[in-house]
């Protein structure tokens, strides 16, 4: 494809990335481009977007599911990721593989119904944190990914009975806990 000078292009991101650049790029008349995008990883979800229910993540043997609650983390009306595992159907959600460089910490929001409910964080294939019910309501989590861990992807495996999720978030840094 040719393009003559003052051209414009317009850029949109694959499933799974978020454009921290520029949207569009104009053609210099010393064939550079005027503007870029820079597509990186979206390891963030909120799960309020239709478009895109479970953001970047995959949603293996399509357990988990985006859910309108009247009562979201927040208190609010709202949309949430709801999972429940069976005996050996255990949903998982996994994150695109989470770039290598510094560390990062996962920040989510996870409620586990009823006595036994469970769920598992794996960074790549290992179990990092085991979550069983202890105290009613929602939870806040940190989980650091270590550069040594970079490449991996993270996953929330609903181990067993219902599981929500809500409001994932990613600082590049290591977690203050």
């Amino acid at each position: 494809m040719n393009f003559i000078y003052r051209s414009r292009v317009e850029f949109n991101c694959n499933h799974g990335y978020e454009n921290i650049g520029s949207n569009s790029a104009i053609c210099n008349e010393n064939a550079t481009w005027e503007g870029a995008a820079n597509c990186i990883v979206n390891l963030e979800c909120d799960f309020e977007t239709y478009r895109t229910p479970t953001c970047g993540f995959t949603n293996l043997r399509n357990g988990w599911t985006r859910t309108q609650v009247q009562h979201n983390r927040l208190g609010r009306q709202g949309y949430i990721a709801v999972a429940r595992a069976y005996q050996d159907f255990h949903p998982t959600l996994t994150s695109p593989p989470v770039p290598r460089n510094n560390n990062k910490c996962f920040k989510f929001f996870y409620k586990l119904e009823i006595a036994g409910a469970a769920m598992n964080v794996k960074i790549g294939d290992q179990i990092k944190r085991e979550y069983r019910t202890r105290r009613a309501g929602w939870q806040a989590e940190e989980l650091n990914v270590s550069q040594s861990d970079t490449e991996a992807t993270v996953a929330f495996v609903a181990a067993s009975g219902t599981v929500h999720l809500d409001d994932i978030t990613v600082l590049y840094e290591s977690c203050s806990k």
